[in-house]
């Protein structure tokens, strides 16, 4: 057996749960030649003196014996929440080892779950389609032989994966409920509506729900992928007892375990049998609704206005859209240049004029116009939005790097006020820093243009005395890149966007993603081929989205300006 994986156990406030979780692990026949990473999250910040007192305990028990070969502890200083906390360490952990095995803190391993875990990680290391490795069972009754098989979905208790895979993860729920919804195969992720998986995924969407491990299944679903499983459980969960963040108290898991098992290498191959009985199993367990006497789910049969009934009846998240189509509706129906509120996923959010806001919604919120690769996002990181308007884009990192310190810039006095009431409902608002300033390469005051759409920029045109104006701050922003590496600079300054680039390009090494909207005046010269320049001498691979214009029917015919606007550019800059 080649190079032992690291071992990554996350804990929080639950010192029995724990101490019998690392009495187990220590018992295991490897724990002596392994590495064991401990990841222990932080109070709340309206954490009770007795959660304080659990989560020393935990502290002290934690580093009261050496529990493997090495142990290594992360202590949080703040609470990062169970999601976050694993995500973070796993992608911490399996970046520096390429492979990894997970335990959380109400799982009791069989003396042989660090063999069994390595032996598969080495055994599948090179066949792509597998991405998970399962050290639990189900309590169904399974053939002896083989000892493993494959199932096409994941669970959490005590697993193990490599980078390959992990590379695929990913953290946004709404791209990922809107791909497995888009290919019409909700049927197939629920296990053949066995198990209500989409359930917990539209909840994560919805933020009624905060969870890592529906995201890793749906990751590996939209891969295909598949997971192994021992036929007998190796892995006993301790946790349903209401103590844990997300498990609530029953019975209908405790799996009858075994000390080890012997592995061999298997066809890649769903096992149907086995699968059957795991989905009779969740029918009788789970109970996914309106089943019918032999189980099956008939859903798929009613008419489509029954359909939608039922849908609207169960699933929080199809209840969330529809009411959200319909304030979309009444948006569109509002007079122009006028503030305005809808609720997006339990967000409040404020905009200044309808046409504006839609199209924004649009962009960013549907089409993700600042949507990320999973291999690109550290969960933590820090970004710089410059042109932040009323905040959509800021929400749209916020989401993608949940613990991110974000500083956003907006010029615009009447956006600016919109920006600040939505970023403090967003995660961690406390790591959102808002600066009431323009951006370019020569600092000071100077005279802010808004068209009644707001685009806003630092120029004086022939349009200007139709235009609403107000003296700004401008900033420069080299400082901010000088210490910091930036994961995200996104820059929608229109007529500034070369001068930024100008003004930090000494720094551009040091950030990792890019936007910029490349604005093209009438009154002007062209800056496309020298942002573009800038970018590719700086090591970004860029990429250019279809152009818009913003008005004019014809284009590449007949060039309109609005309000001195005749084209805008998306750019995108990867670092090769």
């Amino acid at each position: 057996m080649q190079t032992l994986a690291p071992i990554a156990l996350f804990v929080y406030k639950r010192p029995w749960h724990t101490q019998q979780t690392l009495e187990a692990l220590a018992a295991n026949e490897l724990a002596d030649q392994s590495i064991l990473y401990i990841f222990a999250d932080g109070p709340q910040t309206d954490a009770t003196e007795e959660q304080k007192e659990k989560i020393r305990q935990v502290r002290e028990l934690i580093r009261s014996r050496k529990w493997c070969k090495e142990v290594h502890i992360v202590e949080r200083q703040r609470n990062w929440g169970l999601a976050d906390n694993i995500i973070d360490g796993v992608t911490q952990i399996v970046n520096r080892y390429e492979r990894i095995i997970v335990l959380e803190d109400d799982l009791v391993t069989s003396p042989g779950f660090l063999r069994y875990m390595n032996e598969a990680l080495e055994l599948y290391a090179n066949e792509p389609r597998v991405m998970h490795i399962s050290g639990y069972m189900f309590p169904v009754e399974l053939p002896s032989k083989p000892t493993t098989i494959f199932l096409p979905f994941s669970w959490p208790w005590g697993w193990a994966t490599w980078k390959r895979a992990w590379n695929y993860f990913r953290y946004d729920p709404h791209e990922l409920f809107f791909t497995i919804h888009s290919q019409q195969r909700l049927y197939e992720f629920n296990f053949k509506d066995s198990y209500p998986f989409s359930s917990q995924l539209e909840a994560n969407v919805i933020y009624s729900l905060k969870t890592w491990a529906i995201r890793w299944y749906a990751s590996i679903f939209l891969q295909n992928g598949m997971a192994l499983y021992p036929t007998s459980s190796l892995i006993r969960n301790i946790g349903h007892d209401s103590s844990g963040e997300h498990c609530n108290t029953t019975n209908i898991y405790d799996s009858p375990t075994i000390d080890r098992i012997s592995i061999t290498k298997q066809k890649i191959k769903t096992s149907q049998t086995s699968m059957a009985a795991v989905r009779k199993y969740f029918i009788k367990q789970v109970a996914m609704p309106i089943q019918t006497r032999t189980g099956f789910i008939i859903t798929k049969w009613f008419p489509e206005r029954w359909k939608h009934f039922y849908r609207y009846y169960w699933y929080a998240y199809y209840r969330e859209r529809i009411r959200l189509q319909n304030s979309l509706k009444k948006i569109k129906n509002m007079p122009r240049f006028t503030h305005g509120q809808i609720i997006i996923n339990g967000i409040k959010i404020h905009f200044t004029d309808r046409d504006s806001f839609l199209l924004m919604y649009r962009e960013i919120v549907e089409e993700k116009k600042y949507f990320l690769q999973s291999q690109e996002i550290n969960v933590s990181g820090f970004i710089i939005d410059i042109g932040a308007n009323i905040g959509l884009s800021v929400w749209a990192f916020r989401n993608q790097y949940p613990q991110a310190t974000i500083h956003a810039f907006e010029p615009n006095s009447v956006a600016f006020q919109c920006l600040t009431a939505n970023a403090a409902q967003f995660s961690a608002a406390d790591k959102i820093f808002l600066h009431r300033a323009a951006v370019s390469g020569a600092t000071g005051k100077r005279l802010l243009s808004t068209i009644p759409d707001m685009y806003s920029y630092l120029m004086s045109d022939p349009y200007s005395h139709h235009l609403l104006t107000e003296e700004v701050s401008v900033v420069s922003i080299r400082t901010l890149l000088s210490e910091n590496f930036i994961d995200v600079l996104k820059i929608d300054a229109p007529g500034a966007e070369l001068d930024i680039l100008t003004d930090c390009e000494s720094h551009l090494s040091k950030v990792r993603s890019i936007f910029v909207n490349c604005y093209t005046f009438k009154e002007r010269e062209q800056v496309l081929a020298d942002v573009i320049s800038i970018l590719e001498r700086n090591g970004f691979r860029v990429y250019i989205d279809t152009p818009t214009t913003p008005s004019g029917t014809h284009p590449l015919i007949q060039i309109d300006a609005h309000y001195g606007i005749t084209q805008i550019i998306y750019i995108r800059g990867v670092r090769e």
